[in-house]
């Protein structure tokens, strides 16, 4: 329950985006909320029971102010613009009540309220700066009000009180920070790591591009869309002709090179919307959305020209033979699979090098 009210005061902003933001954020949320109520009695009380409209006016006003800036918190997540807001607004309201106050009365230690929250919103060093001067203002006016009322030791023990308060607060915000800022760093390597992970499960490690899981992922996708949106896909299956034989002969150094190279020139030469998958040895598929199998026909033979002519070293790069397949209605994903790898197999036994476009179940 409490999770859910601090997500709610502080309109989502996310812990895992900025430590210091969000316990910025935090705080500001649960103090308006206390101002809120705190200033909401008083306005009640100074209207209809203390009969003080000017005071209940100052409450309702400031009353008024919080609800705006925790709503624009909570709408705009805009933490240093709330932060300046609840800063001056909580100048505002002290600062009038010492007016207002009598010089006699024990005002005085709601100072002390203004030098935690800019600590702890603004940290050790704007913080320390906007309690110096918050604090000069209102020493040197509560000093001539009440300096003849006052014993001069009395006085100094105001004055060491908020001392210690800062020193503390700012040792405490020092700790604190670098807390926060290893948090931060650790937060941000488990991050990385795991869009490291994320990625590295997806790609081939030898050619990196796509591999088959993230291969079935795209292809549930296209089946999807094309179910709800009646978006055409078809697939194109490629394997490389004599991959076999290149790998006795000439080594499995070689062999990986020309599997990196085709993942390249695939992948340099595809359509953008398109996606190029290792299935895995020397296969490789290429998913085309919105084509149906006249087009991904074409882009089949734009790659198989591109082949035919490409190198390795001083010898020519092999070809490959292809097969393609549009899905078809009601069709799953082994089902496509079966077809294209049914028509590429068919050329390859035709001599390799050639494009079979397969439509249907043989």
């Amino acid at each position: 329950m409490f999770g859910r009210f601090t997500r709610f005061i502080t309109g989502g902003i996310a812990e895992n985006n900025n430590v210091q933001a969000f316990h910025s954020a935090v705080f500001i949320g649960y103090f308006l909320i206390i101002a809120v109520a705190a200033l909401g009695f008083f306005t009640f009380f100074n209207l209809f029971i203390n009969n003080n409209y000017r005071l209940a006016a100052i409450d309702g006003t400031f009353a008024a102010f919080s609800i705006y800036i925790l709503w624009h918190l909570r709408r705009h997540k805009n933490i240093r613009r709330a932060s300046m807001l609840f800063i001056g607004m909580l100048f505002s309201i002290l600062v009038l009540f010492f007016l207002v106050s009598k010089p006699e009365s024990a005002a005085f230690v709601w100072v002390y309220c203004f030098i935690i929250a800019a600590f702890l919103i603004y940290g050790k060093n704007i913080g320390l700066l906007l309690t110096l001067a918050f604090c000069g203002i209102v020493f040197a006016y509560y000093y001539s009000v009440i300096g003849s009322k006052i014993t001069e030791l009395a006085f100094t023990n105001l004055v060491a009180s908020a001392a210690v308060i800062v020193l503390f607060l700012r040792f405490y915000e020092t700790s604190r920070s670098a807390i926060f800022d290893k948090l931060q760093t650790t937060l941000q390597q488990l991050q990385d790591s795991h869009t490291e992970l994320e990625s590295k499960s997806v790609t081939d490690p030898l050619t990196k591009i796509y591999n088959r899981a993230k291969a079935y992922d795209l292809l549930t996708n296209a089946i999807h869309n094309q179910e709800r949106y009646g978006t055409p896909f078809s697939i194109i299956f490629l394997d490389i002709d004599g991959f076999k034989a290149i790998n006795d002969e000439r080594g499995h150094d070689i062999g990986d090179d020309i599997l990196v190279k085709y993942a390249r020139l695939l992948n340099d030469n595809a359509r953008k919307t398109d996606a190029v998958f290792r299935w895995g040895g020397e296969e490789f598929m290429v998913l085309c959305p919105n084509t149906d199998l006249h087009k991904a026909g074409m882009l089949a033979e734009n790659l198989r020209k591109l082949f035919r002519h490409e190198t390795l070293g001083n010898l020519p790069l092999p070809t490959a033979s292809y097969g393609i397949a549009q899905h078809q209605p009601d069709e799953d994903i082994a089902a496509i699979v079966k077809r294209a790898d049914i028509a590429m197999y068919t050329a390859k036994r035709a001599g390799g090098d050639r494009i079979e476009p397969l439509q249907s179940e043989t």
